[in-house]
């Protein structure tokens, strides 16, 4: 019986004329526009030296790790340099950024590092992103030195402070470059155009699923109706709806993946392994989301198609899908937004494996979007173990 409904829900959903072009088509559709679009202008929007300003004070000399690693960063003899900083107090960096002298200045006050822009472009985004990742490096080994006079201390041994800090960065230094120069990846921020693309066909998973568990809920077709007669766990149709779902979604995401990389010269970089277990992972979570809005008790169809659509479209509007001033906007003044973005969860993993040589944002937002889905199957069983009816 599972694989006779497994047989039945593919064809269902693959004779849907509508659900095939949505799911199916427009995704490869949307890529050829971006590339038609974008492919001369991207090939003129290379990475160049970033203005950057600091604000001089004893709270920024104190914090070694950003001080090396700004210094590293800003080393006119270093080949790879990207920053071009000014040292000043902050109300003539407030000046310099006002006359666009600067793309942004740090300021650094006793709990925390704030970045300061007038702008949201790429390198706006660009210096968020290096302070991030340099202040995770801080936290990761403040944890370790933590840990490590622990140690000493259960030894009844001193600790040497010193000999343990350098033991560890050079440690970490040795497995991981946490500050590798972003320009010599020559990447332009169109990019994020294809990784969104990629978030979107992830989730339109959902049209599919929705459609497929409406075919098993009694109130919402003759189909259903007749399902629901019918000797059959529950367990089973939800089951082997899954796994058909799944299945065209695969096909889906396989190939806009060979498309945009074959076709349209997209280059996803060195790690495409990452790049399809985050989709797969991310066409999980849409068809989840499908189950959730396709059984939860809304009156029409109409409704339910209207609700998955402003979630993944807003969602990835939010994630940079047109334009990625959105994505910084949304990142800096409202990123509890994006933190529960199932579209920016996708898009900042893929982001991160460009940019970054470690892969704690990307297994970061990899298992929030196991989490998200996690969450969005619960709440879908809850809702159907509840259907029953006194009639169909």
């Amino acid at each position: 019986m599972f694989f006779h409904n497994f047989k039945y829900t593919l064809k269902v959903l693959l004779k849907n004329k509508v659900l095939v072009f949505w799911a199916i088509l427009w995704p490869l559709i949307l890529g050829t526009l971006f590339y038609m679009a974008f492919s001369n202008m991207a090939s003129s929007e290379k990475l160049d030296i970033i203005n950057l300003g600091i604000v001089d004070n004893e709270y920024y000399n104190k914090n070694e790790y950003l001080k090396t690693a700004i210094d590293n960063l800003s080393n006119s003899e270093n080949e790879n340099q990207l920053f071009k900083t000014t040292y000043e107090d902050q109300e003539k960096l407030n000046e310099m950024l006002n006359s666009k002298k600067i793309d942004g200045y740090i300021y650094v006050d006793i709990n925390e590092i704030k970045i300061i822009v007038k702008e949201s472009n790429i390198n706006q985004t660009i210096i968020k992103y290096v302070v991030d990742e340099i202040e995770e490096y801080q936290n990761l080994i403040s944890d370790l030195v933590s840990y490590k006079v622990k140690d000493v201390l259960l030894n009844n041994e001193i600790p040497n402070y010193d000999q343990i800090i350098n033991n560890i960065v050079i440690k970490i230094n040795q497995e991981k470059n946490y500050f590798n120069n972003l320009s010599e990846k020559n990447m332009d921020y169109m990019m994020i155009e294809y990784y969104t693309l990629l978030a979107m066909a992830c989730l339109y998973g959902a049209l599919l699923s929705s459609e497929a568990i409406k075919n098993y809920l009694g109130n919402a077709s003759r189909k259903g109706s007749r399902v629901n007669l019918a000797p059959i766990k529950r367990t089973t149709l939800i089951m082997s709806g899954f796994l058909a779902t799944f299945i065209i979604q695969l096909a889906t995401i396989t190939s806009l993946l060979l498309y945009t990389i074959f076709m349209l010269k997209v280059d996803y970089g060195n790690q495409i392994h990452f790049v399809i277990l985050l989709s797969l992972v991310g066409s999980i979570a849409g068809i989840s989301l499908g189950f959730l809005v396709g059984s939860a008790p809304f009156k029409s169809d109409s409704t339910r198609n209207g609700i998955m659509n402003v979630i993944v479209m807003l969602g990835c509007f939010f994630a940079g899908m047109m334009g990625v001033k959105m994505k910084y906007v949304i990142d800096t003044n409202l990123p509890l937004i994006n933190k529960l973005n199932p579209s920016n969860m996708i898009t900042d993993g893929f982001y991160s494996l460009y940019y970054y040589d470690n892969l704690s944002r990307y297994y970061f937002n990899l298992l929030s979007l196991l989490f998200l889905t996690i969450i969005f199957i619960i709440i879908s069983v809850y809702y159907l173990r509840r259907k029953k009816y006194d009639s169909i």
